[in-house]
């Protein structure tokens, strides 16, 4: 099972078991990439990071401790960034109960949303999750 972000799109070699997603981000570690994703906890914060943006993209995932489609992907976002082919992209993620603001600035409808930014805007938007 390998998950990687390629030219703005997510691209995902299913596989159903929780135990497969927790060898894939053990493997993550052990490849000399370590997985590492950032919670963004202000506007602030968040308008400072999207700014920053230029070529090397950032994807946020908009998630709450909640949302049962969130617990099922987050373990796999966080496996993607420590992938050696996203080496490029930045991983960080959004509590949208803790950092309402930042939801409703970004426009969130629902859990959980993946927004790509790239060179200060917004590229490309993904809502919910399936395998």
């Amino acid at each position: 099972m390998k998950y990687h972000v390629d030219e703005i799109s997510v691209q995902d070699n299913k596989q159903k078991s929780n135990a497969g997603r927790t060898a894939m981000a053990n493997s993550s570690r052990h490849s000399g990439t370590v997985a590492h994703v950032d919670y963004i906890k202000n506007l602030a914060e968040f308008n400072s990071l999207i700014a920053s943006t230029s070529s090397k993209p950032m994807i946020v995932d908009f998630t709450a401790t909640w949302c049962g489609p969130c617990k099922q992907i987050g373990p796999i976002f966080v496996a993607m960034s420590g992938e050696a082919e996203n080496a490029g992209w930045t991983f960080h993620k959004v509590d949208v109960d803790e950092a309402n603001d930042v939801a409703q600035v970004a426009k969130i409808n629902c859990m959980p949303t993946f927004k790509v930014y790239k060179n200060g805007a917004e590229v490309a938007k993904l809502e919910g999750a399936n395998e």
